[in-house]
């Protein structure tokens, strides 16, 4: 997980726009507000992690690196379904 800082007005439009976009869905949206940072999921974990405190570690030696200014073009809102069968997992559908 990547936090960040925005440095103009995109980040509150975008969460303006998803606020609309999703509609009743945006309960959880309106309470809140702005932002000051937001953050971008790079990996998802599925099952156990077989050693959890080096990654632990690992996250705690990178909790702060000098950052670059980035750009993301698009979101992509992304939910997941259980599949079930022989091997069950969850599998993303994107909105």
């Amino acid at each position: 997980m990547a936090s960040v800082e925005a440095v103009d007005s995109a980040a509150d439009e975008y969460l303006d726009r998803l606020t609309e976009e999703l509609g009743p869905d945006a309960w959880f949206e309106r309470p809140h507000g702005r932002r000051d940072i937001w953050y971008s999921n790079l990996l998802h974990f599925t099952g156990d992690i077989p050693e959890p405190v080096k990654l632990i570690n690992w996250v705690a030696e990178r909790r702060s690196l000098a950052g670059d200014e980035l750009v993301i073009p698009a979101a992509e809102l992304v939910r997941f379904r259980l599949v079930g069968g022989d091997r069950p997992h969850m599998r993303p559908v994107t909105l």
